[in-house]
Formats: structure tokens, C-alpha cells, sequence
């Protein structure tokens, strides 16, 4: 499993998904696997080979304020959300988006950190134990 306090996923929120499931296939080589997420639209893992190496969402379908530019997102692996994310806000981060699961992928949070960084907590999901596997 990965290692707590490492960034653990990357994501890209984007207002142009097909330009950049073309640029990171062309630059990095990346093919894109697409799955829709009931209400939220649709989700892409980029994939190298056959590993995953970051996700990509459409930014119009986050919680970013509207005209907020296209930006790489990160979550850092924590042990559990829940605590994490408490402990967070005790330490003066803002609630963006209490945990909440996502199957298969783990537990997952998003903050403002007390310096007004977005950050994501990410507790791995049973989907890691078989990447790392």
C-alpha cells in the first residue's frame, strides 16, 4: 500500500478533456480510459501500459469556482479520511468536500490548507493493494 503523507494521485481538472487526453498521448504517451460517474459526469484514468498514472476530470463538474483555469490536483495518502481530515481543520484548513468513498479507489477529502492550498486526503481503497501487488 502506498506510504502515508506521500502524494498518492494526481489529477487533472481541465475545461478541455479531449485536447488534453490528445496532448498527454502524444507528449507522455498516456492512453485514456474513460468511466462515467453517476451525476458528476465523466472520469478519465490516463494509463501507461496498463498502469494508471493520474486521473482527469472535466473542472465544470467539480466544486472549483466557475472560471477557475485548468490545474493538476493532488491528494496525499493518509490512514484514515476521517481523522485525517478532522485533524486538519483543528490545524486551521477549511472543509471543501467532507470525506467521502468512491468504491474500489478509497476514501477521499478535499481542503483548503491554513496556507489557502487546495489539498485532497486519499485513504487507499482495495484497488491499491492490487497496483502495488
Amino acid at each position: 500500500m502506498p506510504e502515508t503523507g506521500t502524494i498518492l494521485w494526481n489529477e487533472l481538472l481541465t475545461n478541455d478533456t479531449e485536447a488534453a487526453k490528445s496532448y498527454y498521448g502524444k507528449v507522455h504517451g498516456w492512453d485514456a480510459m474513460d468511466s462515467e460517474l453517476p451525476g458528476e459526469g465523466t472520469y478519465t484514468v490516463f494509463l501507461l501500459g496498463k498502469r494508471p498514472v493520474a486521473g482527469m476530470m472535466d473542472i465544470r463538474s467539480t466544486k472549483c469556482p466557475e472560471g477557475t483555469p485548468s490545474h493538476w490536483f493532488s491528494y496525499i495518502a493518509v490512514d484514515d479520511a476521517q481523522a485525517a481530515f478532522q485533524l486538519a481543520v483543528e490545524n486551521g484548513a477549511t472543509p471543501v468536500a467532507e470525506p467521502w468513498e468512491v468504491p474500489g479507489a478509497g476514501t477521499l477529502a478535499v481542503l483548503m490548507a491554513a496556507d489557502g492550498s487546495a489539498i485532497g486526503l486519499m485513504q487507499p481503497g482495495e484497488n491499491w493493494a492490487k497496483m502495488d501487488g
